[in-house]
């Protein structure tokens, strides 16, 4: 399946599945301890399937 289709057919499914990663909450509140992210831009470059910045994007 490419992932053209993954995200346009199945961006629930593959939300829950990426949201599995941080399963306990930790990495935005660590995030926020070190810089305030809200009204604020993230860069993410290279660190895989871009998880995290999409977790904090919806704050």
């Amino acid at each position: 399946m490419e992932f053209q289709e993954i995200y346009a057919k199945h961006a629930d499914r593959y939300d829950q599945l990426v949201n599995a990663e941080d399963v306990d909450r930790h990495l935005l509140p660590a995030l926020q301890a070190v810089t305030p992210l809200r009204d604020e831009s993230v860069l993410e470059v290279g660190v895989g399937r871009a998880a995290s910045p999409g977790s904090s994007s919806r704050r």
